[in-house]
């Protein structure tokens, strides 16, 4: 999309129509694999709007985890308080509650997390010094190092919907065959047993977690390296955006260590 297929080193902006291949002779166009999350660092093109995206979504799955939490309800509830009453009296509770959760979502994935890798971004520029990029083209270089954290809680918190309660797609398929069909495949049983236990869904995002902080501590480094001074930005630069992917990580970690509420049962 929008791309001339000759030079492109990543395949972001393909879908894969493969209207290049029917469109040139054999040969020139050829399809490779390579290693995962090689496209982070391997490509020589880097945008403000995606490095920002990548620190938006860390913080949409952040957001989208606490809002599965016990507790998350409860606590949404005391800060619509924080709405005056003349206010609050003119709708219905679901709707400033929902105004409460909006805002909250908003102002902390597109605004809260971009500022700290902004942060973060500006830090980093100021022990480079003189040699630095700016703020502005440290954190465009940079900010790609984010995307494996935020793609490491994606599928963590993912992993307990799924094995825990992906067994309950079997009794809604028969629910759904004994409604549309005259097959008759006996009565749905919703008690359906998790797939796995709790502990080994427990471990598995734990593994998910910190394989992406390393894979996102990885990422950073060789970005680094692209820089205009290496020996600049390879050390003491890099340690604010560490610190930062530390930081995702141990929130995350805290998370999915808080009591979890299925949306199926």
């Amino acid at each position: 999309m929008f791309e001339f297929p000759m030079p492109m080193e990543r395949n972001t902006y393909c879908n894969f129509c493969f209207e290049c291949v029917k469109s040139c002779p054999p040969g020139n166009i050829t399809l490779r694999l390579r290693p995962f999350g090689k496209d982070l660092w391997a490509s020589g093109r880097r945008w403000l709007d995606e490095s920002y995206l990548a620190l938006a979504l860390v913080g949409i799955t952040t957001i989208v985890t606490a809002q599965m939490l016990s507790d998350w309800s409860p606590w949404i509830s005391q800060v619509a308080r924080l709405i005056p009453l003349e206010i609050r009296t003119l709708m219905k509770p679901v709707t400033y509650l929902t105004l409460t959760e909006s805002v909250i979502f908003v102002a902390g994935s597109l605004l809260l997390f971009p500022f700290l890798g902004l942060a973060a971004s500006w830090a980093a520029d100021r022990i480079a010094g003189e040699r630095g990029q700016g703020l502005t083209g440290t954190f465009i270089h940079l900010g790609y190092m984010f995307i494996p954290v935020g793609l490491a809680m994606h599928l963590a918190h993912n992993a307990s919907h799924l094995l825990l309660e992906g067994p309950g797609v079997i009794p809604a398929l028969q629910q759904t065959f004994n409604r549309a069909i005259s097959w008759d495949t006996a009565a749905p049983n919703w008690q359906a047993l998790p797939w796995v236990s709790s502990e080994v869904v427990y471990w598995l995002q734990m593994i998910l977690i910190l394989g992406g902080l390393i894979l996102s501590l990885a990422v950073g480094f060789r970005l680094s390296r692209t820089l205009r001074d290496r020996q600049v930005t390879t050390g003491q630069t890099l340690i604010p955006l560490i610190v930062l992917a530390l930081l995702f990580t141990l929130i995350n970690l805290y998370l999915l260590n808080q009591p979890m509420g299925m949306r199926h049962s």
